[in-house]
């Protein structure tokens, strides 16, 4: 066990010193001019980055900041009718070429919606055919002893929308207040700290 959490320790640093900072800027700024003009976040998954949107979209919503989470299997069967033709779309997948990811850039697309792609495909930056910004992490061992299992690259993917949400929680002046309110059950145990 100590070599697999040394693994995604490692896999964090080896991120760390590769990822794309100006990307992840921009898109954090885009985020919050949304934000700004009354629109939402979208973030969409699917398998193992299903719950890392999600987590991520309850970060946010922490803050009275609003965000979705549409799973990527869902967005085909309607879910895609929660996406405003002013929102940005946050769409979270290793490959980034699943048929469920392409369904909801294809009707972003139609609705001229903000798509960012986040991938560990760099392949997927030589294709300019969609109005689509891509990010690419950092690929990455996934430290299970046969790189298949989606460990180290899950590890990676949600601490870089944990640091994109954390971005746009103070770009947005967002403070503790904003938290505890939320948090009404927990409200004495937050003032007392």
């Amino acid at each position: 066990m100590k070599i697999s959490f040394s693994s995604q320790i490692e896999a964090l640093q080896f991120a760390l010193s590769n990822i794309q900072f100006d990307e992840l800027e921009l898109l954090k700024n885009e985020c919050v001019d949304k934000l700004k003009h009354g629109n939402k976040i979208v973030f969409s998954g699917l398998g193992k980055n299903a719950p890392i949107c999600q987590k991520v979209v309850g970060t946010i919503n922490s803050f009275s900041i609003e965000a979705l989470f549409i799973h990527s299997s869902d967005a085909a069967h309607g879910s895609c009718g929660a996406i405003g033709s002013n929102d940005i779309v946050i769409l979270l997948s290793k490959s980034g070429k699943t048929k469920e990811i392409e369904q909801i850039i294809d009707f972003c697309s139609t609705k001229n919606i903000s798509i960012w792609l986040i991938t560990f495909n760099e392949e997927l930056l030589k294709k300019s055919d969609k109005n689509i910004k891509y990010i690419t992490l950092p690929n990455v061992d996934e430290g299970d002893g046969f790189n298949l299992a989606p460990i180290n690259t899950t590890i990676v993917s949600l601490c870089t929308l944990q640091a994109l949400a954390v971005g746009i929680i103070e770009l947005m002046g967002k403070n503790s207040d904003d938290y505890i309110l939320n948090h009404p059950k927990n409200k004495n145990n937050y003032l007392k700290k």
